[in-house]
């Protein structure tokens, strides 16, 4: 799910909270967990589990997937190129494709924010809006 805000001076009539589960569940949908390129949302769960107890999130491995070339791959990228053995490796490293994705996401930060997958939101079907968007 992907949740975002508006700031206004507008008279704007506030809704309720939503009662129950947003998410339709493993044996309903599933459709996250089928197209996760990382297996980092469960693909199973007992029959009749309420979601809240079978909802989990490999965070490591969706973040490896979601931002590979994030702060962490930079951190790391830069590493590689401080222990370099010679000045030949250096420039190999730093005219590799990863510096090059690295800068680029630091300097055009897709959607404001460091961003690959987004695979398990763009086949999410909650909203009412789903029906006509999957195409």
């Amino acid at each position: 799910m992907f949740l975002a805000g508006v700031l206004t001076d507008a008279e704007v009539d506030c809704g309720q909270p939503l009662e129950g589960e947003v998410c339709p569940g493993l044996e309903e949908c599933g459709r996250c967990a089928e197209v996760c390129p990382v297996a980092a949302i469960p693909s199973s769960a007992p029959t009749g589990a309420h979601l809240a107890e079978v909802r989990s999130l490999d965070a490591e491995a969706c973040a490896g997937a979601c931002q590979p070339f994030g702060p962490d791959r930079m951190v790391e990228h830069l590493a590689d190129l401080f222990a370099s053995k010679s000045a030949a490796e250096a420039v190999d490293i730093a005219r590799s494709p990863a510096t090059q994705q690295i800068f680029y996401n630091l300097t055009v930060q897709r959607q404001g924010a460091y961003t690959g997958c987004q695979s398990c939101q763009l086949v999410c079907p909650v909203g009412a809006d789903y029906a006509e968007v999957d195409r």
